[in-house]
């Protein structure tokens, strides 16, 4: 099980980028994500799937937007869809 130290994320900006602090106690896993010192996510629970689905989410997210992004071979520098057709009607 992952387990990162608070004091590991007071040193580091993973604290801060909702990335997922996993605590294993007693009553089962406590979950948290932090944003810009806010905390947006607290919670326990004794399912290993939440805990699994917490870590791996936002990693699953990027792969597919990237793969997206490759696919229709857009990035950063080409102009929204509707940009473009502005600058086609004139």
């Amino acid at each position: 099980m992952l387990v990162i130290h608070a004091e590991l994320l007071e040193q580091t900006s993973i604290y801060d980028d909702l990335s997922p602090y996993v605590q294993v106690g007693k009553q089962g896993y406590t979950l948290q994500m932090c944003k810009r010192g806010v905390q947006m996510l607290n919670k326990l629970t004794t399912d290993v799937e939440d805990v699994m689905y917490c870590i791996i989410e936002d990693t699953i997210h990027i792969i597919a937007h990237l793969n997206l992004l490759r696919k229709y071979k857009v990035d950063h520098t080409t102009p929204p869809y509707f940009l473009y057709l502005l600058s086609k009607a004139s």
